[in-house]
């Protein structure tokens, strides 16, 4: 019997019930997961030669930047750290 409009399957409401129960990662667990993985994303300053092509912009935080580098409607994203 097709559900009406409004209706929705007993058996997709009994799936999403068990998938709201399954344990799931903490906030904290995927922080530090994200931050791991931002550290393994940042190149070394001094392997690359802003001299010979210098980025669009530099926004700085800290020992670390983010070099944009415009191409018409693209935009690249480095993310440098200095030491």
């Amino acid at each position: 019997m097709k559900p009406f409009s409004g209706e929705i399957e007993l058996e997709r409401i009994l799936e999403a019930q068990q998938q709201a129960c399954e344990p799931r990662v903490s906030d904290e667990q995927l922080a530090r997961e994200y931050a791991l993985m931002m550290e393994q994303t940042y190149l070394d300053a001094e392997c690359l030669a802003p001299d010979i092509c210098p980025p669009t912009r530099r926004l700085f935080k800290g020992d670390k930047e983010a070099w944009v580098y415009e191409h018409g409607n693209i935009a690249e994203l480095v993310f440098v750290t200095r030491d």
